[in-house]
C-alpha cells in the first residue's frame, strides 16, 4: 500500500491540473493507484492549488530523453519502445504507428525504470507523464478571443511546443542556429501517410473532422484543403507528437511548410543529378507573372508532399528548356528516373495541383515517355 500522504486525492489533483485521467483507461481505482505509485517513485508531487506536477529534476531527465528520442528513425523508436515498455515486437510496432513520440518514448523509459512494472502499467504511466510534460505549452498556444471564432495562435508558443515535443530541433549550421524537422517526426509522418493513403475518402473525412473538430460545410472546406492521404497523415503525425488539436493543429500544420525542403535552382549541368527517383522540375521565370503565380501555387500545394523540387530559370536556360520540350514558362515536369511522365501547364488552385502531383506519386502512369537526347542534344 502507498505511503504517500496525498494518495486519496491524486485524481482530483490531476484533473485540476488539466489532465483528463479517464483517457488513460482502466478503472478509477487503478488510475488512483497508478498516480500514487508515480508519486511514491518521485515522478509526481503535489503543487499549490490542489494540483499535481512532475517532481523536481525529472524535467531535465525528460528533456534529455526527448532530445535523444527525436533523433531516432522508425527502427530506433520501435527498439526504444520495446526496451522502455518491455513489450513484444508486435505490440511495439502497433504503438509505433498509433502512439509513439519522443515525449512518450522518454516518459516510458523513465517510468519503466522507476516502477519496474509490466508494460500494462508503464504504458498509462508514460501517457500521464507525457500529458503533464506537454500541458504548459499546450495551455499557452491558443489565445482565447472575446467571441466565437476569434481565438488566435501564439506563434512563439507554438514553436516552443514543437521543440518541447521533439517535432523540431535546433541545429548549428555555419555558425547559425536553425530549426528543422526531427527524424522521429519524419518517421511518424511517413507511417501515418502510408496508413491514411489506404483509407477511403469517407474515413479520411471523418478522421479530419475528429482532428480539427469540424463538421458540415466547415468540414467540407477543410477536406478540400487537407483531405488527401499525405496531408491527413502529416496532421495525424503532428497531433501524435504534440497533442495539438483544432486551431492549434491547423496552424501547426501550416507552420510545417516553413521547414519543407526549399526549391533548388537547376541548370543544364545539374540535370543528371536530378535524373534519379521522383522529382519535380518547375520551369519558371522572374519576368513572367504567371510563372511567379505558379511558384506560389506549387509552394502551397507541396505543404505535406515530400518530393524534391528544382527550378529552371527559362530566361537563362533556354537550351535546357528546349531539351525538355518546354516552349515557355510556367511548366511543372513530373519526372521519374530521368523520364518526364506528366506535364502541368497551369492549375487554378493549390488543391488541384496537389491532387495531380499525388496521383503521380501514388499511382504512376504506365506510359512514361523518355526524353530524346539525340533530337535535343546540345
Amino acid at each position: 500500500m502507498s505511503t504517500n500522504p496525498h494518495t486519496s486525492d491524486w485524481l482530483a489533483r490531476l484533473e485540476r491540473t488539466g489532465v483528463d485521467t479517464e483517457a488513460l483507461g482502466g478503472t478509477e481505482e487503478a488510475r488512483q493507484a497508478l498516480a500514487a505509485a508515480l508519486a511514491d517513485h518521485d515522478v509526481l508531487e503535489p503543487a499549490p492549488g490542489g494540483r499535481a506536477r512532475l517532481a523536481p529534476g525529472l524535467a531535465e531527465v525528460l528533456e534529455r530523453g526527448i532530445a535523444e528520442a527525436a533523433t531516432h528513425d522508425a527502427g530506433a523508436l520501435a527498439e526504444a519502445l520495446r526496451a522502455g515498455l518491455d513489450c513484444p515486437e508486435e505490440e511495439a510496432e502497433h504503438l509505433l504507428l498509433h502512439w509513439a513520440s519522443p515525449v512518450r518514448v522518454a516518459a516510458a523509459t523513465v517510468t519503466g525504470s522507476r516502477l519496474s512494472a509490466p508494460s500494462a502499467v508503464v504504458l498509462p504511466a508514460a501517457e500521464l507523464v507525457a500529458r503533464l510534460w506537454l500541458l504548459p505549452w499546450l495551455d499557452a498556444v491558443v489565445e482565447p478571443g472575446e467571441g466565437p471564432g476569434e481565438a488566435a495562435v501564439d506563434p512563439e508558443r507554438l514553436l516552443e511546443l514543437m521543440l518541447a515535443s521533439g517535432t523540431l530541433r535546433e541545429q548549428a549550421v555555419e555558425d547559425e542556429t536553425v530549426l528543422d524537422l526531427t527524424p522521429a517526426f519524419l518517421a511518424a509522418r511517413a507511417l501515418r501517410q502510408q496508413q491514411a493513403r489506404g483509407w477511403r475518402a469517407a474515413e479520411r473525412r471523418a478522421r479530419l473532422g475528429e482532428l480539427l473538430n469540424l463538421d458540415g460545410e466547415a468540414l467540407s472546406e477543410g477536406y478540400r484543403l487537407a483531405g488527401s492521404g499525405r496531408t491527413l497523415g502529416e496532421l495525424l503525425a503532428l497531433h501524435q507528437l504534440t497533442a495539438l488539436s483544432d486551431l492549434g493543429l491547423w496552424t501547426g500544420w501550416q507552420t510545417l511548410a516553413s521547414f519543407a525542403r526549399p526549391f533548388q535552382p537547376v541548370g543544364e549541368a545539374d540535370l543528371e543529378a536530378w535524373s534519379h527517383g521522383e522529382v519535380l522540375l518547375l520551369v519558371s521565370s522572374p519576368s513572367s507573372r504567371p510563372a511567379q503565380a505558379m511558384e506560389e501555387l506549387l509552394t502551397e500545394a507541396l505543404r505535406s508532399v515530400d518530393v524534391p523540387v528544382g527550378v529552371i530559370n527559362a530566361d537563362d536556360e533556354r537550351a535546357l528548356c528546349e531539351r525538355l520540350d518546354v516552349d515557355r514558362p510556367p511548366m511543372v515536369l513530373l519526372r521519374r528516373a530521368g523520364r518526364t511522365v506528366d506535364r502541368i501547364r497551369w492549375a487554378h488552385t493549390p488543391v488541384e495541383l496537389r491532387d495531380r502531383i499525388e496521383r503521380f506519386l501514388d499511382d504512376p502512369p504506365e506510359d512514361t515517355t523518355a526524353e530524346e537526347p539525340s533530337r535535343h542534344a546540345i
